[in-house]
């Protein structure tokens, strides 16, 4: 205990908040004591205890909050590949906007509540027509409209098992027509486009708003009967199709529903390859004129040594039907031997790059006995899907002019099949081959050629725009109606509108941050009244600092941007976005009509000196840590004082009190902090016969 006079006096005053009495708030409030409370001289004055009740976020002016969007597709390295420069590239890259624009109004929040007020106003910017609906003058068909260009990403909140999202995620974009029907961009599209190439060739293909379903019209001997898809698999993918709780949006992948119907009384070696390949490649052998049959290739390291048609990757199915009934039924997967050995290089247009890469061997992966799936009669399915995944980044920036490239991501891509049984439960899915298991990747230039759509030129068919990616392809020989594909899907940055017969590209971010600014004209949105300034709280709230620092690389030292990637949602949720929205670090000042002298310094002007206030008691910030349930919507900070800090009063006479009165200001700024709804205190006043008024020694 203290060491006291016997002489000294302490006494202890409990204010709580009367919301009966007449404009009594939580930040501003009396407690009328009709001088029941009388001072004596040389008093002083501590706060023993206390409690203020507020909103778990405070936003105490309005803000500016850019999403910006650091990093994008095509990128840097794709535009500056000799032919591509040259081409359409310029027309998607330029019509970009790399930075989505929103005011943050000032309120009182719940995280639930905040999360939700920023992903309504950021969505509603990514609504309009600077994001969605751009025209482009790239014109995929001949004689046909220009593609336009969509943002697929929404900010989104998620709090799930006490777990919080809160970033970009990709979504599925539908459109409406003039019909007010929606076209469903995950169908692949079989559509022949300005490119030079012939894209089909002896298909039947039955199609409407509903359905696919094509197979050969002839018997062909050299699997001259195929159909070529627009669309290439979506790169950056880190989600498995397995995985229980993703999207299909998320993952990377293609699928085709198959059906094996024998002819009947028929005595046929049926052959089909699903492969996936790109017009870039396809050049060399479906120039239109070339007059050529797809190049194929044996695979040696299977016993019959069957031809496969030349590609990427590629699934060889095998029928063996006598008089009518299956005797044999063979899945083959494989690979381009060369895919592994495919840069930037590769897309340079030379005719003697693309036939090294279609005239190289293809390499067997796994052979699968398809009777255990039976795909006779009814409907099998085979899915691939290309995911990526991330590894240390060991590369040092060449110049000041790539600063960012320390933190990008450094990924490599591999592949996954899956088979479905007709037998089973539709969505229960059979991996078969999984490339990570032995050690074979993907280089990242082939799959995220994808966006370069229409921008990919060479000697094969020279002043036509080819595509690139991993785009799914169907090849028939020695077929009739005995092998049937239908409703083929795939989830891609292009989509392909039916209805209209306009081609939609899908914009690729790799990166962006959260960045509160200052700008009261950022991104040409004018702020919300005339208070930017203050950047703090909703800095402290996302975790994000001033994210535009450049890296010095003369000394050294790199303060670099915190950069998310959308596309590892949900795989990744730390890496895609925020998981934690913080405190807003919210210092509070209690100030008491009492004669203590106290000096505080606030922000409000840049030569703003401060100012001779009664303040009581500064607080620690306001919520030091938030591990309440999103949804909580008040939250208690105890005033508990490690010491007691006394003022003195300064009184040398008695003083007798009517009325306390008690304001809680920001520290900052010195407003009232009308986000505080209750307030109890407990103050402790110390005198004795003692004209200095000293406190009381040791810990009390």
């Amino acid at each position: 205990m203290a060491k006291m006079s016997s002489s000294a006096e302490i006494h202890s005053v409990i204010l709580n908040l009367n919301k009966n009495l007449s404009n009594n708030v939580g930040s501003n409030f009396r407690q009328i004591v009709n001088q029941q409370l009388e001072i004596k001289p040389n008093t002083l004055v501590a706060l023993y205890s206390g409690n203020i009740v507020r909103k778990p976020i405070v936003i105490e002016e309005n803000v500016l909050l850019d999403l910006e969007l650091t990093s994008m597709f095509p990128t840097l390295d794709q535009e500056n590949i000799p032919p591509v420069a040259a081409t359409n590239v310029d027309d998607i890259v330029l019509l970009q906007p790399q930075a989505v624009s929103i005011n943050v109004p000032k309120g009182y929040y719940s995280k639930l509540s905040f999360g939700r007020t920023l992903c309504e106003l950021a969505n509603d910017v990514l609504d309009e027509a600077l994001y969605q609906e751009i025209d482009t003058t790239i014109v995929p068909e001949s004689g046909g409209i220009t593609m336009e260009m969509f943002y697929p990403y929404r900010l989104y909140f998620e709090a799930k098992d006490d777990n919080l999202y809160l970033g970009l995620r990709r979504i599925k974009v539908n459109d409406d027509d003039a019909d007010n029907n929606l076209y469903d961009n995950n169908r692949v599209a079989i559509v022949d486009l300005d490119d030079g190439l012939d894209n089909t060739s002896n298909i039947t293909l039955a199609k409407n708003d509903q359905q696919l379903i094509f197979q050969a019209s002839s018997r062909s001997t050299n699997y001259d009967c195929y159909a070529l898809g627009n669309q290439p698999i979506l790169p950056m993918c880190y989600s498995h199709l397995n995985d229980p709780e993703v999207s299909p949006i998320d993952v990377g992948y293609s699928m085709m529903n198959i059906n094996i119907d024998p002819v009947a009384a028929s005595n046929e070696l049926l052959e089909f390859c699903y492969t996936f390949n790109n017009t870039y490649f396809c050049s060399q052998w479906a120039a239109t004129g070339a007059g050529g049959p797809p190049t194929t290739s044996k695979l040696v390291d299977v016993n019959e040594k069957p031809d496969v048609v030349s590609g990427l990757l590629g699934a060889y199915v095998q029928v063996d039907v006598q008089a009518g009934n299956i005797n044999s039924q063979f899945l083959t997967l494989y690979c381009n031997s060369l895919l592994f050995d495919i840069d930037d290089d590769t897309f340079d247009g030379t005719a003697a790059n693309i036939n090294n890469v279609m005239n190289a061997d293809m390499r067997s992966l796994t052979t699968i006995d398809l009777s255990t799936w039976d795909f006779t009669d009814k409907l099998g399915g085979l899915w691939c899907e290309v995911y990526a995944v991330d590894e240390p980044n060991n590369e040092v920036p060449s110049n000041t002019a790539q600063p960012n490239k320390i933190t990008e991501d450094v990924y490599r891509y591999f592949f996954r099949w899956y088979i479905r049984t007709p037998y089973s439960n539709v969505n229960e899915l059979t991996l078969v081959f999984d490339s990570k298991n032995i050690g074979l990747s993907i280089p990242n230039q082939v799959v995220d050629s994808a966006y370069l759509f229409r921008c990919l030129r060479n000697d094969n068919v020279p002043l036509k725009d080819c595509d690139g990616g991993l785009c799914p392809q169907f090849y028939f020989k020695n077929c009739l109606t005995d092998i049937k594909v239908s409703n083929p899907v795939i989830n891609s940055n292009i989509c392909y509108d039916s209805e209209d017969s306009q081609w939609k590209y899908l914009v690729g971010i790799r990166s962006y941050n959260f960045q509160p600014t200052t700008d009261e004209d950022a991104q040409g949105i004018p702020a919300i009244g005339d208070n930017t300034k203050n950047t703090a709280s909703l800095q402290n709230v996302l975790g994000v600092g001033d994210n535009r620092n450049n890296s010095d690389l003369t000394t050294g030292l790199v303060n670099e941007q915190t950069l998310f990637n959308p596309q590892k949602f949900p795989s990744n949720k730390a890496m895609a976005g925020l998981t934690k929205l913080n405190s807003d670090k919210q210092r509070y000042n209690i100030e008491l009509n009492l004669p203590v002298k106290a000096f505080n310094t606030t922000e409000q002007t840049t030569n703003d000196i401060g100012q001779s206030r009664t303040i009581l008691y500064n607080t620690n910030s306001s919520v030091e840590s938030q591990e309440e349930n999103v949804t909580v919507g008040l939250i208690n900070k105890e005033l508990q004082p490690n010491n007691l800090k006394y003022l003195s009063l300064n009184n040398k006479d008695p003083i007798k009190i009517n009325t306390l009165d008690v304001q809680i200001r920001r520290a900052k700024t010195n407003e009232l902090a009308e986000e505080i709804t209750d307030a109890s205190l407990e103050l402790v006043f110390y005198s004795e016969g003692n004209p200095h008024g000293k406190p009381p020694s040791g810990p009390y």
